[in-house]
């Protein structure tokens, strides 16, 4: 992949081809690239390791997709397209001033920095699990081999590899789910007996209509919260927005983005579909006691009485629940309870082992379906799940940083430092930029080893700052009155309330978008209005 990214784009010697792919991508591709730059190694690691630990009620993060790509074929991309812009945030400029513009790509950068980081930290745990190295060792080796190609070949060269990068994902995540069902039929007798089977786990739930604010994931924060994260990412983020920009024009790009609306749902169900069948195939075969194997060594060779004793009841429960599912014809409201059984002896064991083991990395969601592939697969299908994984970072990341390149070369040093500068120089320090991100993206997953479900991490990263800076973009667009002092204001009380509701876990992540976006919209308009009141008063006076 790297000597594939780097042959086809040898020939890179404009930076409008390493800042926007030439504007040469059809419809196709252009979808194809903004589903692979979302489809991150993280989607196919842990979003299986999501849905085995909580069911599927994670998708419901992503009906949103589907009305944000609407508003953002109609208003924002239009926008984008006449003002013939390379960064999202020389808009903010255009409609605000420069200090707007600084403000909304310093949040951008800080944040896609760090998710840079977790997208090649998702891979080096393949890399690690498979060869035993250390995964700081991996993490490294894996952002050298993203940042080879990027770097040569800029957003032209992330273009180019993502159709390649996605066919081999699409292949994947369908042959996984192929051989989970092969594994799980002899059991189960039929398909129909497999589904009525996870059905009456409960993994299958997908929709929750209750109104519950505390609830992490139901239908309301789905669409009312995930609109607001996927407008904020899919209209403000430069690494998705660097995507349609490369279509050769408004009618290519818009066929892109609506291509994304109606395949998005479905790809993330049929990977969440994966972390429940791997769920069946644990209560019909031995689960590991922790699906780290480093951990587990740890745990099988402690000697607290407590840690064996919530083990052994753990145990029973899941044998009991084994049992119930072999029984002919198996009673689904006993299986429904035996599940609920076994899942809080599960939490209670993890906790017994956060206490008597405070320094091992005890979140294992990380690793279920990675230790499924490694110990189940034949050796050629083993290649091609560790393929998918690969060409899943690799897609992500190379898309991360060249947006942070495009960025920092546009919005800062452009702008700021070297006003005159001309096609050699932006390519220059493109290629010099993308390296140094790289670098502090290696730094990051190379200490990145215990921040919980990959999945949720980086998605709470992203919503620390996307509802601000989409808050801003809104504000420009629907507030005519509203100055760069008035939103400026507005931006730091938003970003203030919700490193708040963060820090003291007022509310799920979700919102935090809804809260922040709202916020910087309302202000605006707010401080606008007495802005003009106040003005009124003084010369009536």
């Amino acid at each position: 992949m790297v000597a594939y990214g780097i042959w086809r784009t040898r020939r890179t010697k404009s930076s409008l081809a390493f800042l926007k792919a030439g504007k040469t991508q059809g419809w196709f591709a252009v979808g194809l690239s903004v589903m692979a730059t979302q489809a991150s190694a993280i989607t196919f690691l842990s979003g299986p390791g999501q849905s085995f630990a909580e069911g599927m009620g994670f998708l419901q993060f992503y009906l949103g997709v589907p009305l944000a790509m609407l508003v953002l074929i109609k208003i924002f991309l239009p926008v984008y397209e006449k003002l013939n812009i390379t960064s999202a945030y020389e808009y903010l400029e255009a409609r605000f001033g420069l200090a707007a513009r600084l403000f909304t790509a310093s949040l951008f950068l800080l944040q896609r920095g760090l998710a840079a980081g977790f997208t090649i930290f998702a891979p080096a745990l393949v890399f690690a699990a498979l060869l035993g190295w250390d995964v700081r060792l991996t993490s490294l080796l894996c952002g050298l081999a993203v940042v080879a190609y990027t770097v040569t070949g800029g957003s032209h060269a992330v273009a180019e590899t993502h159709k390649l990068q996605m066919g081999i994902m699409l292949a994947g995540l369908f042959f996984s789910i192929y051989l989970l069902i092969h594994f799980l039929v002899p059991h189960t007798g039929t398909f129909n007996h497999l589904w009525t089977a996870a059905e009456a786990t409960g993994r299958l739930r997908c929709l929750d209509w209750q109104p519950d604010f505390q609830t992490k994931y139901t239908l309301w924060s789905g669409l009312i919260g995930g609109f607001f994260v996927a407008l904020s990412y899919f209209g403000t983020d430069q690494s998705q927005v660097s995507r349609y920009l490369g279509g050769r024009n408004l009618k290519e790009a818009r066929k892109g983005l609506l291509m994304n609306a109606l395949l998005k749902i479905p790809m993330q169900a049929i990977v969440l579909l994966c972390g429940v069948f791997l769920y069946l195939f644990y209560l019909y075969h031995p689960r590991p006691l922790h699906f780290n194997p480093v951990v587990e060594k740890k745990i099988l060779f402690s000697t607290d009485p407590l840690i064996k004793q919530r083990l052994m009841a753990y145990e029973r429960a899941t044998d009991s629940l084994r049992s119930i599912l072999k029984s002919r014809p198996f009673n689904a409201e006993l299986v429904h309870r035996a599940t609920q059984v076994s899942d809080s002896l599960g939490k209670a064991m993890r906790m017994t082992l956060e206490m008597a083991l405070p320094s091992a990395e005890l979140n294992d969601t990380n690793y279920p379906f990675l230790r499924f592939v490694i110990e189940n697969f034949p050796a050629g299908a083993l290649g091609l799940i560790v393929s998918m994984l690969f060409s899943a970072a690799m897609s992500s990341a190379s898309s991360e940083l060249n947006a942070l390149a495009t960025v920092s070369c546009v919005d800062f040093y452009k702008r700021l430092f070297k006003p005159s500068a001309g096609d050699s120089d932006l390519l220059r320090f493109g290629r010099i930029i993308t390296t140094v991100w790289g670098a502090y993206a290696i730094a990051f997953a190379m200490n990145a080893g215990n921040l919980g479900t990959l999945i949720e991490a980086v998605n709470i990263l992203g919503s620390l700052v996307y509802g601000t800076i989409l808050g801003v973009f809104l504000t420009g667009f629907f507030i005519p009155r509203a100055h760069q002092s008035h939103v400026l204001w507005a931006a730091a009380t938003a970003e203030a309330v919700v490193l708040y509701c963060f820090l003291a876990d007022v509310m799920p992540f979700l919102w935090f978008n809804v809260v922040s976006a709202l916020l910087v919209v309302g202000l605006s308009w707010l401080l606008s209005w007495i802005s003009k009141t106040f003005k009124h008063f003084v010369i009536r006076d």
